[in-house]
């Protein structure tokens, strides 16, 4: 899902500030090219192409995920997404007064 948000938030901007999964896409104010733009964008990362039958029915970023997994194989890519998981970074990572080599040396001083 986050994937067809993102493309919709990068071509219609700030017209898509109050956007979520059901918010009709035409009433953020894109014209059919920029509507265009965003289903061809989805077509090259996900490699296909929506039958022209399909381009007319969609109006929310939902029906735009749908499609995708039907008809680009996206289904996989939005389940890996879905089901990403979160990893918490050890402080000795990122924080220097933590490094264990820097601890190490004010040990010695």
């Amino acid at each position: 899902m986050k994937i067809v948000l993102d493309e919709v938030y990068r071509v219609a901007k700030e017209r898509a500030r109050n956007l979520s999964i059901d918010s009709d896409i035409t009433e953020l104010g894109l014209d059919s090219l920029e509507r265009m733009e965003i289903l061809a964008a989805l077509e090259d990362r996900f490699g296909g192409q929506f039958p022209e039958h399909v381009l007319p029915t969609l109006f929310t970023a939902r029906e735009v995920v749908d499609a995708v997994r039907k008809h680009l194989g996206g289904g996989r890519v939005f389940e890996v997404e879905e089901t990403k998981k979160t990893y918490e970074i050890d402080e000795s990572c990122y924080d220097f007064a933590k490094f264990p080599e820097y601890l190490a040396i004010h040990e010695r001083v």
